[in-house]
């Protein structure tokens, strides 16, 4: 949200494409991960990537079609992704120094110079 109002968009894009993700991973990310060869029906290396993508991707909404489709292990996984990768998001764009150049980068996107 603090993008977006540095950027002087609405913040109804950021919910746009957060539930555009959310959206198209719980309903087309099992298909994809099953494509790719990441099967829950294999070793539990292969559940960890699962759950790790869903989660990291598709956040809750891929998180909960896990649930909905019978993979708890998966699902439990994913949950956990969900809030590391918030965490460590948090905590990366905390920093002095990516803090500066993310403001930059807005400014600079926002007033041309």
């Amino acid at each position: 949200m603090l993008v977006c109002t540095m950027l002087n968009a609405p913040v109804a894009i950021m919910f746009m494409f957060n539930l555009a993700s959310g959206l198209f991973g719980g309903c087309l990310g099992q298909l994809l991960l099953d494509k790719l060869g990441l099967r829950n029906d294999r070793s539990s290396g292969e559940r960890i990537c699962r759950g790790i993508a869903m989660g990291s991707s598709s956040h809750a909404t891929g998180t909960a079609s896990l649930i909905q489709s019978g993979e708890e292990e998966t699902a439990a996984i994913a949950s956990v992704s969900v809030v590391v990768c918030g965490v460590l998001h948090t905590v990366f764009c905390s920093a002095p120094p990516v803090r500066r150049l993310l403001l930059a980068l807005a400014s600079g996107g926002a007033g041309g110079g």
